[in-house]
């Protein structure tokens, strides 16, 4: 009989501390305290109506940290937030959020007087979040030699780099408009002319423009698939019609006799550098060709090819 007395309150201590031991850790982040509005807020925390944590807080440094408390047992607990009074005649403001405790965890919650509810549509057909708005990334690079246009004043060939910024909005499924920017390199290697460099005292070894822009475009896009979709399908194919204007930041011709001699032109082109384009891809690839309708160099200077093509890759959001 004794040794049943005693495994019995073994047992019992047993399962005592095992549900003491049974605890976790609450952290409150308060957001209720605005310089134009110092009130006084009161937090409370409460299992089955009873209050375990209170606290007044009426200054900033009350708010400016958040609030930690220890050893809750396990379970669901409410934590509120009330006004200690209404200012003039106004009701008093409170707000209250249900919180679960778990064993060896420190549950994290945001309380304060901004709470809202907030609806996303969703497509009917496939049941996900209809996205219309994303931002892409495109680089590109772009080549064109004279020899494909070999009746042109143009440069022996042109080489050039670009990175833009784009905001993509999609009016509909299968059709949107892109507005966006960057900056871009090009390097042209121009034909030597005898009867112009006769003139220098030096044999050219080199000829050419050194150009370096900033850009601002815009595009419509047709898409096969759901543009509006949360995550793109790979394999999407799709036509963007375009215009880019292309304003000079640095633009230079360099005649090169050697390695330390040079002759270096400036202020030599015009700011009427607009380029319209088409670009047909499918995903993150896409080919281009672009036509210049305007000449942006000096009269009686080489100008840039009309015409251009390359590729682009363009990375988005999601």
């Amino acid at each position: 009989m004794k040794q049943l007395s005693i495994i019995i309150l073994l047992l019992t201590f047993f399962l005592s501390f095992n549900s003491w031991s049974q605890q976790g850790r609450l952290k409150v982040y308060v957001e209720a305290y605005t310089w134009d509005d110092p009130s006084c807020y009161q937090l409370a925390v409460l299992q089955n109506n009873d209050t375990v944590y209170a606290q007044i807080l009426n200054t900033w440094e009350d708010y400016e940290n958040s609030i930690l408390i220890d050893s809750l047992p396990v379970g669901q607990y409410f934590v509120s937030l009330n006004q200690c009074e209404a200012p003039s005649e106004e009701l008093l403001q409170s707000a209250t959020l249900m919180v679960e405790i778990r064993e060896n965890e420190i549950a994290s919650i945001s309380v304060g007087m901004n709470q809202y509810t907030e609806y996303t549509s969703i497509d009917k057909e496939t049941h996900q979040e209809i996205v219309d708005f994303r931002n892409e990334f495109q680089t590109e690079y772009s080549y064109f030699d004279f020899r494909w246009n070999p009746d042109g004043n143009n440069p022996k060939f042109n080489f050039g780099l670009a990175g833009s910024g784009y905001s993509w909005f999609s009016f509909s499924k299968h059709f949107g408009f892109l507005l966006g920017g960057g900056f871009g390199w090009n390097f042209a290697q121009l034909q030597i002319d005898e009867e112009t460099v006769a003139n220098y005292p030096d044999k050219v070894k080199a000829n050419y423009y050194n150009y370096f822009y900033g850009k601002i475009d815009m595009k419509f896009r047709l898409s096969m698939l759901n543009q509006q979709s949360d995550e793109l399908q790979n394999g999407n194919v799709f036509l963007d019609i375009g215009a880019a204007y292309h304003l000079p930041l640095y633009f230079k011709r360099v005649t090169r006799f050697d390695i330390h001699d040079k002759l270096v032109n400036s202020y030599i082109h015009r700011w009427t550098d607009v380029q319209l384009y088409a670009n047909f891809g499918i995903t993150h690839f896409q080919v281009f060709a672009a036509y210049r309708p305007f000449d942006f160099i000096g009269k009686g200077l080489p100008q840039f090819p009309k015409y251009n093509v390359g590729v682009k890759f363009n990375f988005h959001e999601r």
